[in-house]
């Protein structure tokens, strides 16, 4: 090692050399302090690196949990009031008669569904005693049969089948069936704003059963429009299981 001085403008060169035992140890006690620092910084570091890695995606997790408590509530209200209404409609446009009054059932129905906010329904009977109000998913079609714990169905399947969606309730002791259609925007207040638990760039949303997106995402996608979202994390989510990845995009 050469280190050179300017001393009173004459240059002096100084040699150091480390060929003696002395200054042998003493590069060897320097090496010894500095590894284990070493070391320990760069444990430190990766453990910080993991630690705020699983945090995220704890977070990610707990969000979506969230986000589905938020949606079963949605639905399972809209089923409930649903229920009431359809309890309260029969015995009031019913009376004495195993009739019912079709322009008595006409009017309740319209302004329930300006109350929900709703695009239409269908009130299905007896036989042909049917009565439909507005836009119904299930105008033409015969009695829809949910599965057990079922809280809605969307119209149909795609991009296009997304955008509304209905529930089904049903009145035992008379056989009434009462199927009221929804827009899909009634989700859009579930996922946006979007969580600050994410982040700025993070978000929640909603697709359908096929990979189509129900609700609008936070950036420009790819895929999930003309045709599915077909990544890995998507089929592994539509196929019901959960997890985490790291990934490019949607």
């Amino acid at each position: 090692v050469w280190v050179q001085e300017a001393h009173k403008g004459n240059s002096m060169a100084i040699k150091i050399k480390f060929n003696s035992l002395k200054a042998r140890l003493v590069v060897a006690l320097l090496l010894m302090a500095l590894l284990p620092t070493i070391a320990i910084g760069w444990l430190a570091s990766h453990t910080m690196s993991e630690n705020i890695r699983a945090e995220r995606i704890r977070d990610v997790g707990q969000v979506a949990d969230a986000k589905h408590s938020q949606l079963v509530m949605v639905l399972a209200r809209a089923n409930t009031r649903a229920e009431s209404f359809l309890s309260g409609l029969i015995a009031q446009c019913s009376g004495n008669s195993a009739k019912l009054n079709h322009l008595c059932a006409t009017g309740l129905i319209r302004s329930y569904l300006v109350a929900e906010g709703a695009m239409g329904a269908t009130l299905r009977g007896k036989g042909s005693d049917n009565v439909t109000i507005g836009y119904s998913a299930t105008r033409n079609q015969e009695p829809v049969r949910f599965k057990a714990g079922q809280l809605a169905k969307f119209f149909g399947n795609g991009p296009k089948g997304n955008l509304s969606y209905f529930v089904s309730v049903a009145e035992k002791s008379t056989g009434y069936q009462l199927e009221v259609t929804y827009p899909s925007s009634v989700f859009k207040p579930v996922f946006v704003p979007y969580p600050a638990e994410l982040g700025i760039s993070g978000e929640a949303f909603l697709v359908d059963g096929e990979g189509y997106f129900v609700t609008q995402p936070k950036y420009p996608p790819t895929q999930g429009y003309d045709r599915p979202v077909s990544t890995p994390p998507m089929q592994s989510c539509l196929s019901g299981q959960s997890g985490e990845a790291l990934d490019l995009d949607y």
